[in-house]
């Protein structure tokens, strides 16, 4: 049900890219960005909805290939964590913040584009459930500050992606595009022993990492590739 809300949220909220546009080949995943060196200029923000900040827009000065291979970068359990810092280190964002004031809960949200018509939805969460429980995880702010362990708290990276449309497209191109499961596989994820679940009638994988890291993507599909990927990691309590 958690994936469903989540996934009905995000295909809500996306519209269509109308750029046409040759789509580059794949190629081998970028180097791990040593820096964290700020690849994106920000744009004006997106209009509040409800008690929520308005969520950061950024341009990128790297095109839908390197958008890719970043995405790709997350399949590397020894590095990026899901903290938040390594998210804007991989992606090139300078500065996230959260979309919300929450004692149990950081959540950061951002829209990124770039030369050629990609784009991305980036939302990251630090979540200790229950929501309403005690005691306080964080002094909430525009960054807040953790006052448990990083690896205590339940991890989650959902990455909407969708590049320049392209008529007739069909999904079989986007795969061949993307080949998000193949990149997987090849950095040691295998499949998870749970059946795969169904949403809109849409079956996507579900796989895992040697280091217990998840990962799944729903299939992407129109002329624009639209996709979702979801990154996770359960905690894994440690002492203060």
């Amino acid at each position: 049900m958690k994936h469903q809300l989540i996934i009905m949220a995000f295909l809500a909220s996306v519209g269509v890219v109308n750029v046409t546009s040759a789509v580059a080949k794949p190629t081998e995943p970028t180097p791990p960005v040593g820096n964290k060196i700020a690849q994106c200029e920000p744009k004006e923000p997106a209009p509040p909805v409800g008690d929520l900040r308005p969520t950061q827009r950024w341009w990128c000065s790297y095109d839908t290939v390197e958008a890719r291979n970043r995405i790709i970068h997350f399949f590397n359990f020894k590095d990026p964590t899901y903290k938040v810092e390594d998210v804007e280190r991989t992606l090139g964002i300078p500065d996230m913040v959260t979309t919300h004031d929450d004692v149990r809960q950081a959540s950061y949200m951002a829209e990124i584009s770039g030369p050629g018509g990609w784009w991305m939805h980036v939302w990251v969460r630090e979540s200790f459930f229950p929501l309403n429980g005690l005691p306080a995880k964080f002094i909430p702010g525009l960054h807040p500050t953790r006052l448990d362990a990083f690896e205590n708290s339940d991890r989650r990276i959902d990455i909407g992606f969708k590049i320049a449309s392209v008529p007739g497209r069909t999904e079989e191109d986007c795969e061949r595009i993307f080949s998000f499961v193949a990149a997987a596989r090849v950095a040691g994820w295998t499949d998870a022993p749970q059946a795969p679940p169904l949403d809109f009638g849409r079956w996507y994988p579900l796989m895992i990492s040697l280091s217990g890291r998840h990962f799944s993507e729903i299939q992407p599909f129109g002329p624009e590739c639209l996709t979702q990927l979801m990154f996770w990691e359960d905690p894994k309590p440690t002492s203060r």
